[in-house]
């Protein structure tokens, strides 16, 4: 027994279960097949339905909205003649693209606007949505932008503890891949554009703000750190002093070669710029070495100043490690140390905050005091012994 009707060509009344029916909308447009369910009430939509006669039958609010339907389907699917000649390319095939269009307009304004940042940024989080959707290079572009795939990427990465703001990065990627300057390079290739069709962001959260961790589990932090001296396998003390003791994000820490060690009058001074902030505030953090940690790590790696000198090698895979380590020796999984590594550089910052002043904290990190005081360092935290005081005048 069929379980629908056909009201009209591309119009079907699907029957359900205890009454229940639900109306498809259904065209083939340009060689690719569309569909919808219509949001009408059949009662409202379908003549007879109510009645329960065996005549059912489109009626003309059905109609209209099945045609205004079928006329935005073929303006976004079809267009004009050439239109319909433009390829929908594959995800693969657009990142390509947008590569070459890139420098196409770099030549022809003479700058590199949008600047070479932005453009690794928007394949980097166009990458990141596509493995988040369970996608491929080989789907078709299509298949990423619908709102519906992109709905599902925004509520599985909140689910995994990504923090909104990240995850509005991402999708942000995509509407750089496909800006309105694009249009005529792409129209010129033979491509034709899709653009995302953007969920709601409205609800997602910001990161957590920082809260200090306690001292047992500090302790044991520390413990470890101290533990990795003993590794065979020196990179991965090296690796964590330069996140625990300067606060570096570790890709910073992988791109660390000699012209980022300086040595001066027989101290050891550590010069970069954040890569996060390069494209924005450029600013340089310079932060001396204390003596201790300086004769360590040159013991590690002697050459550490001489140019071109990478100073952790394989710094991707020593960075997995290290998360590793320090989630299987602090016992804490991924959704009570939600950074791993990077937290280091938290406690680093909030420790410099505290013994130092947030001016420090701020030279350190390379970030305004508000971000310092946000994302980095508890302001508020005050610990047993904070001094008492006596304001005006008391009588004993």
């Amino acid at each position: 027994m069929k379980n629908y009707v056909t009201l009209r060509p591309g119009v079907t009344l699907r029957l359900g279960s205890g009454g229940k029916a639900s109306i498809r909308f259904q065209a083939m447009i340009n060689g690719e097949r569309v569909s919808k369910t219509c949001e009408l009430d059949p009662e409202i939509a379908v003549k007879g339905w109510k009645a329960g006669t065996r005549s059912l039958r489109p009626t003309p609010i059905l109609e209209a909205e099945y045609l205004s339907w079928y006329n935005e389907m073929q303006q976004e699917l079809g267009g004009d003649e050439n239109e319909g000649q433009k390829k929908v390319p594959t995800i693969g095939e657009m990142m390509a693209a947008y590569d070459q269009i890139v420098e196409r307009r770099w030549k022809r304004i003479g700058k590199e606007k949008p600047s070479l940042k932005s453009v690794r940024s928007a394949q980097l989080g166009t990458r990141n949505v596509m493995v988040a959707a369970g996608l491929s290079e080989n789907d078709s572009v299509r298949k990423l932008m619908h709102r519906r795939t992109l709905r599902g990427v925004l509520d599985r990465l909140q689910a995994r503890g990504v923090a909104g703001d990240t995850v509005k990065t991402y999708l942000a990627a995509l509407q750089r891949l496909t800006a309105k300057w694009t249009d005529e390079y792409y129209e010129d290739m033979g491509i034709k554009v899709v653009r995302p069709e953007m969920p709601d962001l409205g609800g997602t959260a910001k990161s957590r703000r920082y809260v200090r961790l306690g001292q047992e589990l500090k302790d044991k932090i520390d413990m470890w750190y101290t533990g990795l001296q003993e590794e065979r396998n020196q990179r991965l003390f090296a690796f964590a002093t330069m996140v625990y003791q300067f606060a570096m994000r570790p890709n910073d820490v992988i791109r660390l070669t000699g012209e980022n060690f300086v040595m001066k009058d027989g101290a050891m001074w550590l010069v970069y710029t954040p890569h996060k902030t390069e494209g924005s505030s450029g600013r340089v953090v310079r932060w001396k070495f204390a003596p201790a940690i300086q004769e360590l790590m040159l013991k590690y790696k002697p050459n550490m100043c001489e140019k071109g000198e990478v100073f952790i090698p394989a710094g991707r895979y020593v960075h997995d490690e290290l998360n590793y380590l320090l989630r299987r020796e602090c016992g804490l999984s991924p959704e009570e140390w939600g950074k791993g590594v990077y937290e280091l550089r938290k406690l680093c910052i909030d420790t410099v905050y505290h013994e130092m002043g947030p001016k420090y904290a701020v030279a350190l990190s390379g970030d305004r005091r508000e971000t310092v005081e946000y994302y980095y360092a508890d302001p508020y935290a005050v610990t047993d012994d904070v001094p008492t005081i006596v304001v005006g005048r008391i009588r004993a």
